[in-house]
Parts: structure tokens; C-alpha cells; sequence
């Protein structure tokens, strides 16, 4: 921002935005005078597969989001099996192309709850990863076995989750979500794993990294009302040519 002249500035950021503004909110960088989230950002926690057997890992994801599509990708690789659930028929297509060895069910099917305990053959659910909230979330921790969990990574709907107090004690329910901010404190051997996690999954499905537009610093206000488009698919990114034409991405 010094470069462009700036010397006291705000971040703003939404979707993947919201998860690097947090983290400069953290990290206080001169001349950063505040930062304006539209989405509260969180990762989630590693899933505990370790003591599941492969028929008892099932995971169902609310997987329309680019979040949700490498969640389901990681998942996958770790030899869980994976039910996702998207809004439309349409977004449902799209996803079996990129995902032919996950289950795919759209809420526009009025008995989508039953399609998703058929896609689980009768295994139990033990995780649902979802970041949307509100009435979908509800019902997705109803398909929950006894002793699964839930992790939330997002709050699209912007509506509360509803889901019975005893649901916890009686049925042995957790609740788990990691922020992006809490991420940057964790032990350094934890991030550096997760990055060269994140650099393996670029470099290996770069499909699942599609890029909207990119945008000089210069453009920043361009960049931002692209960013904002509801029906934007993609990522929106900042760059900026130094003399020696090397491209820096941000």
C-alpha cells in the first residue's frame, strides 16, 4: 500500500478475502487503520479418521463453495467417503464431473434428506462440513450419528443454526470450526504443514484454484465490485507488474 501511495489504509474482505484480512488484522501492518469483514472466515479442524473404520467414515459437505470443493478434495484423499450436497440440479452436474467418486444430492429434491442417508448405504454420518448455516445446517446435523460432528466454516445464509440442547449430551454431538486468525497462532510445524498441504493441492488440481479475473493494485476498486458480484465464479486477483516484469500475486 506504500507503493500506491497509501499511508493509513482498511482491508475489506468477503469469501476467501474474509480469511487474509483476518489474518492482516493480526498481523497489524503499518498503516492499517481497520478491517471490515463479510464473512466470518474459519477453517475446520482435522477430522479425527484415525480411530474410524473406512465404513464408518462418512462425510457430508455443503460443497457449492471453491472452500467446500477442496475440503471434499483432502477428504477424499484420505480415503473417506464423501456424500456432497448442493442448492440446484445444475450445480449438481457440475460437481459429479469434478468429483465422479462422491455422491452428489441438491436440496432441490424434496426428499434430499433421505437421498443423503441412501448415498451413506446405512453407514453412519460422522462429519458434516458445512458453510452455509441456517435451516440447512439444522438438518444436516439431524443426519448426524450419534457421536459425530460438525464443523462450520462459514456463515452464507446469515440465519442461526436450531438444533436441540440435549442433542449434545444425549447424542454426544460436538461442534468444531477453526478461524483463520487462531490458524496464524498455531505452532509453526501445524502452518508449515497446512501451507505445503495447500501447495500440493495447487499444484496438483489446479482446477479447483479457477481465477475470475486479475486486477492491478492500481484497480482496487474494480477488483473489489468484481469480487462482490453475486454470481461471480472464481477468484478475484490483485497484481502488480514490477519493472522487471516479475508479477507478484497477493
Amino acid at each position: 500500500m506504500h507503493r500506491l501511495g497509501y499511508s493509513k489504509w482498511v482491508a475489506q474482505g468477503g469469501d476467501w478475502g474474509a480469511g487474509v484480512t483476518t489474518v492482516l488484522g493480526r498481523m497489524r501492518p503499518a498503516g492499517l487503520a481497520g478491517i471490515h469483514l463479510n464473512w466470518p472466515f474459519v477453517f475446520p479442524e482435522k477430522i479425527p479418521t484415525e480411530e474410524l473404520s473406512t465404513d464408518e467414515q462418512r462425510t457430508v459437505a455443503a460443497a457449492g463453495s471453491a472452500v467446500a470443493k477442496l475440503a471434499m478434495t483432502l477428504a477424499l484423499r484420505k480415503g473417506l467417503s464423501v456424500v456432497g450436497v448442493v442448492r440446484t440440479h445444475a450445480s449438481a452436474v457440475s460437481l459429479r464431473s469434478s468429483f465422479p467418486d462422491a455422491a452428489i444430492v441438491t436440496t432441490e429434491d424434496h426428499d434430499w434428506r433421505d437421498r443423503v442417508r441412501s448415498a451413506a448405504a446405512g453407514k453412519p454420518v460422522r462429519a458434516v462440513l458445512d458453510p452455509v448455516g441456517g435451516v440447512l445446517a439444522s438438518d444436516l446435523i439431524a443426519l448426524l450419528a450419534d457421536g459425530g460432528s460438525f464443523i462450520g466454516y462459514g456463515d452464507l445464509s446469515g440465519q442461526p443454526i436450531s438444533i436441540p440442547p440435549l442433542s449434545f449430551p444425549a447424542r454426544g454431538l460436538t461442534m468444531k470450526g477453526v478461524s483463520v486468525g487462531r490458524w496464524a497462532g498455531l505452532p509453526e510445524a501445524v502452518r508449515t504443514a497446512d501451507i505445503r498441504t495447500a501447495i500440493e493441492l495447487a499444484r496438483t488440481t489446479p482446477d479447483l484454484f479457477p481465477v475470475a479475473a486479475e486486477y492491478d493494485l492500481t484497480q482496487i476498486t474494480d477488483a473489489v465490485v468484481h469480487a462482490e458480484q453475486p454470481a461471480r465464479t472464481g477468484i478475484v486477483l490483485l497484481t502488480s507488474i514490477q519493472s522487471n516484469q516479475r508479477t507478484e500475486r497477493l
